[in-house]
Formats: C-alpha cells, structure tokens, sequence
C-alpha cells in the first residue's frame, strides 16, 4: 500500500496509565518502522500533545459528555478523510467514531477492544485517578458501580 495513513482512535493515551496506552506505544513503534503515517485522536489536554514522531490531536476533557463526543466526532471525520485505514481500541467513543467514518467515508476498520471500559470512563470523565488495579477492589458511586456491572456482561 502506498501512502500509508492511519487513524488511531482511543480515549487514553501514551501519557495516561493502563494497558491502551501501553499497546499503543509498542504499536505505533512497530508501524513508524512500516512506513505507516499516524494520527491519534484521544482524550485530554493539549499539554499531553508531547513532541511524538506523529501527529495526536486532543479532544479537551473539559467540554460537556455530548459536544466533547460530538467534537471527537466531527475531528475524527476530518482526519479520516486523510487515512487510508482506522484503528480504534474500544467499542464506545471511539468505537461509534471508527464505524461512522467507515459508513461514510468507506474506510477500512480494525477494532481492538482493549483495558476496562468503566475504568476509562470514569478516568476520562474525572471520576477516579487509580490505575486499573486498583479500580478493579475499590467501591465507588453507584453510577461507576453500575459501569462496572455491566461491562462485565
């Protein structure tokens, strides 16, 4: 394949805590060694769009739920039109993103559902800063509570 260009989509990344993160660094490792051009869009703070041998665009963590997810959106409709293939690492935000830009602009999708969904959600959303370890024991609001039952069916 020529130019090859991928969108990797995930709600934490390489600064953030947890087994995505961890992948991803390993992944885009391997894929810089194949020519691949990356984009990452995820979650957080611009601080976080460290000096990567590719490009990560962020999404602010301080927007509402509904605009924040409708901006990952929008941006990741954007970048896609420039990708060749896109990459997401769950089945929730990124997840609804990767399969609307396939449905529209025909692209080639590749899901890995990666780490703990209510873990994510609630780092993301600044409901806990433990690692996933320690999400797994601790108790929390019901509505994390509930999160976390029902990841697990």
């Amino acid at each position: 394949m020529k130019n090859k260009r991928i969108l990797i989509l995930t709600g934490v990344f390489l600064g953030d805590i947890g087994g995505p993160p961890t992948l991803l660094k390993a992944l885009n490792k391997d894929l810089i060694e194949h020519d691949y051009k990356i984009t990452v869009l995820t979650f957080g703070s611009k601080s976080e769009a460290k000096s990567y041998p590719y490009s990560v665009k962020i999404v602010s963590n301080n927007w509402p739920s509904f605009f924040k997810s409708f901006l990952y959106l929008t941006k990741g409709l954007i970048l896609g039109l420039r990708s060749n293939i896109i990459y997401n690492q769950d089945l929730y935000t990124s997840g609804f993103t990767g399969l609307i830009i396939k449905k529209i602009l025909k692209k080639k999708l590749i899901t890995r559902f990666v780490g703990d969904s209510a873990w994510e959600i609630a780092l993301n959303k600044g409901e806990t800063t433990d690692d996933i370890m320690d999400f797994q024991i601790n108790k929390y609001s019901r509505l994390i509570e509930r999160r976390k039952k029902i990841r697990k069916r």
